[in-house]
């Protein structure tokens, strides 16, 4: 065990070196570019291409931070604020923050992988840092990271939208669409319905069914033909 620990080591250190290689070569690059001096096109593109393979280029650690947990949370839910979001744009705006933890800790090309506490303290800091997340517990009590972009009334309204343009919606519809899991896309649709936008239709043979929410337009309209009635 010993043993395997100190390849592990050696492992994590090299991978530290790798990244301050990385990291000087592409500031050289940039400063030959802004002084107009010729570079080598390959060279740039396998640069760029390793950088992207290798994941995060500047992960924070803990010793960037000065070992200061407050100031290393404060960090890591900046950088998450940049790294999660292009993912979350392919996702529905939505991923558990089990499913965050790993994509994330996977991006940092094995250097100082983060703890699940730290994780979560960087999470509570969204908001405080105006950082465009919100951690929620949905209804089935799994915790999750969502986009502010995909709050939940704002995407009840594209479900909704969706929806009149497709005649209805089913589960696989946004698995189609956003690449959400199962779970995941029932939840929404479901939320969408608490909050008015959507009506369920079960049928044997068709299943689960998601339909525009018309009734609150029919009462609308309905209370409007009363009023203007009483007013004759």
């Amino acid at each position: 065990i010993g043993s395997a620990f100190g390849d592990l080591d050696a492992l994590m250190s090299n991978a530290r070196d790798l990244v301050d290689i990385a990291e000087k070569l592409k500031a050289k690059t940039e400063r030959d570019a802004q002084q107009n001096r010729p570079a080598d096109e390959q060279q740039v593109d396998e640069l760029s291409n390793l950088l992207q393979e290798m994941g995060i280029a500047s992960p924070v650690t803990m010793v960037a931070a000065g070992k200061k947990r407050s100031v290393y949370h404060e960090q890591l839910a900046r950088q998450m604020g940049q790294f999660l979001p292009p993912l979350l744009e392919h996702l529905g705006g939505l991923v558990t923050t089990v499913d965050a933890f790993c994509m994330y800790n996977r991006a940092r090309a094995s250097v100082e992988l983060v703890a699940p506490d730290d994780f979560l303290a960087a999470c509570q800091l969204f908001a405080p840092l105006s950082i465009p997340l919100s951690v929620e517990t949905l209804s089935s009590g799994v915790t999750a990271i969502r986009s502010v972009d995909a709050a939940a009334e704002r995407y009840a309204m594209r479900l909704k939208e969706m929806a009149h343009k497709r005649g209805s919606l089913i589960p696989l519809d946004l698995i189609q669409s956003s690449s959400m899991p199962l779970s995941f896309a029932l939840e929404q649709l479901m939320q969408a319905e608490s909050l008015g936008y959507l009506c369920r239709d079960e049928h044997a043979e068709q299943g689960l069914r998601f339909f525009p929410n018309m009734f609150n337009a029919f009462l609308e309209a309905e209370e409007s033909r009363t009023r203007n009635i009483g007013g004759l």
